[in-house]
């Protein structure tokens, strides 16, 4: 027999919904002190994550970049003091919701409870805490290109050779004018020209009959 239907058949519904709200305020606070984490990092670099990055809406200028910065600055410490509070909300949660179900399951239902519990927590805390750390790496060290400078050309603002083949003057002009670009022949086919309106009129010509 699962688990959970265990504990409602021995306790009912009200067991079942108690560790439901347990596991779920565990996984809240594994997520929560890992962004906590990674926002302290964060502040100790003197970096800014991306979703606190501001953005303006006049032309950048030294003087509009520092005011952007010390206000994101302020919004990341805002938010880790939001954090911890809320950090603390849950933990007192889980200590409630801890000592309802040891007075309420018998012990070796508890304890087994609270080994899922540990186990799952454990699982998710590696998860969210590999996340923060790529972000984290990503943000003080951003990603570079692996393009070799032997295979940028003539023109590397507009045009990136991701071939191992050299391109000639004339082919990155071309590829410079971009993917919409289409060269019209010097001399129309007027044989081809004539049969297509041709064709579209006798088309035209049948659909007015009917």
């Amino acid at each position: 027999m699962p688990f959970k239907d265990l504990i409602r058949h021995q306790h009912g519904d009200d067991a079942v919904i108690s560790i439901n709200r347990y596991n779920c305020s565990i996984s809240k606070i594994v997520k929560t002190s890992n962004h906590l984490t990674f926002l302290l990092r964060c502040r100790d670099n003197n970096l800014i994550p991306r979703g606190f990055q501001l953005s303006s809406p006049v032309p950048r200028s030294p003087a509009i970049n520092k005011i952007l910065h010390n206000a994101s600055t302020r919004i990341v410490k805002h938010q880790i003091q939001h954090l911890r509070r809320h950090k603390s909300h849950l933990q007192k949660d889980i200590e409630t919701s801890r000592s309802h179900l040891q007075d309420t399951l018998e012990p070796d239902l508890y304890h087994k409870t609270q080994s899922l519990a540990e186990k799952t927590k454990q699982h998710l805390h590696e998860k969210v805490k590999t996340t923060h750390i790529t972000k984290f790496t990503h943000l003080k060290c951003p990603p570079t290109s692996n393009i070799p400078e032997a295979n940028n050309t003539t023109n590397p603002k507009t045009v990136i050779n991701l071939s191992s083949k050299a391109l000639t003057p004339s082919q990155t002009s071309l590829l410079a004018k971009g993917l919409r670009y289409v060269p019209v022949t010097a001399k129309i086919n007027t044989d081809a020209f004539i049969t297509s309106i041709e064709s579209g009129l006798q088309q035209l010509a049948h659909l007015m009959k009917e």
